[in-house]
């Protein structure tokens, strides 16, 4: 629900249910690759790391303006409307804005 969580070289065996959330991915040059994930799972083995999701967005492919403007109309939303669409898509809302250097 929301948690943090990191995986080292040899780290044992793990398999994960994933929120939708922000994920940083360090890459064996040294750069980190942000990117929003909406749903999926985590697997872990000694020597990677595997995310399956249905959908990921990187960060760079995020349009930060719109992705705030559609922050501020689903929040409007649910101030008279509350339905599990619109808390699902605030959740991603968060997600890309957490990946695009925070709220």
């Amino acid at each position: 629900e929301g948690g943090e969580i990191a995986f080292l070289p040899g780290h044992a065996a793990f398999l994960g249910a994933l929120t939708e959330n922000h994920t940083r991915i360090y890459l064996s040059d040294g750069t980190i690759q942000n990117l929003a994930v909406h749903l999926g799972f985590v697997e872990v083995g000694p020597d990677h790391v595997t995310i399956l999701s249905d959908a990921a967005e990187l960060e760079e492919d995020i349009d930060v303006a719109a992705v705030r403007a559609t922050k501020i109309r689903l929040e409007e939303q649910l101030r008279t409307e509350h339905s599990a669409e619109i808390e699902a898509e605030l959740r991603r809302t968060h997600a890309r804005i957490a990946a695009t250097g925070g709220l």
